[in-house]
């Protein structure tokens, strides 16, 4: 009689971090005690944007160096990581008020970020902008931003363009400008 072969096994395990290391989603068995030999793809465990438990949001960047996302299962545990930057906000500010010039640790508003949605790249997908009564936000070319609703500002602004739309995390300000008073004309 021939004893039964033992199959050599390999688990496949994916992990999610920051730019400095620092893990932001638990890692994801992609592969587990399956056979040496067998193709492993662990792009469906690679999510474009995680919502980390304190809230932060990252966006995807790249693979560790040295890691594979697709291969074949080897003996052991085989790790792939992704690594994620924070996503990046649009800032409102009010020029004139503290924070004046424009300086991220200190917007010179009280106005919060306006995170952007899984589509940064494209304006119109992300959260309004908020209106801020007196003030109209402005694209980088100096032109006011269009309401969401022409009807009722309050509903807040269509945001322009991110600053650099190859690198999402990185935050776009935009400035407030107050609206010019219009005095009426008092009749005789």
């Amino acid at each position: 009689e021939t004893p039964p072969t033992i199959e050599d096994k390999g688990s496949i395990i994916v992990h999610y971090v920051d730019e400095k290391g620092n893990v932001i989603k638990d890692p994801v068995d992609d592969e587990t005690d399956v056979v040496v030999g067998t193709s492993y793809d662990t792009t469906d465990n690679k999510p474009k944007i995680i919502t980390s438990p304190d809230g932060k949001r990252y966006i995807f960047t790249r693979v560790q160096a040295g890691d594979n996302e697709t291969g074949e299962v080897k003996e052991g545990t085989t790790t792939v990581t992704y690594i994620y930057k924070e996503l990046g906000s649009y800032i409102p500010y009010i020029p004139g008020k503290p924070g004046d010039p424009y300086d991220p640790t200190n917007p010179g508003t009280d106005e919060p970020k306006v995170p952007y949605d899984d589509t940064p790249e494209v304006p119109g997908d992300n959260p309004p902008l908020p209106y801020i009564p007196g003030y109209t936000p402005k694209d980088p070319d100096g032109n006011p931003l269009k309401p969401v609703d022409p009807d009722d500002p309050t509903k807040g602004y269509i945001p322009p363009p991110i600053t650099d739309p190859k690198d999402p995390s990185k935050d776009t300000p935009v400035p407030y400008e107050k609206d010019p008073v219009i005095k009426e004309e008092s009749s005789p």
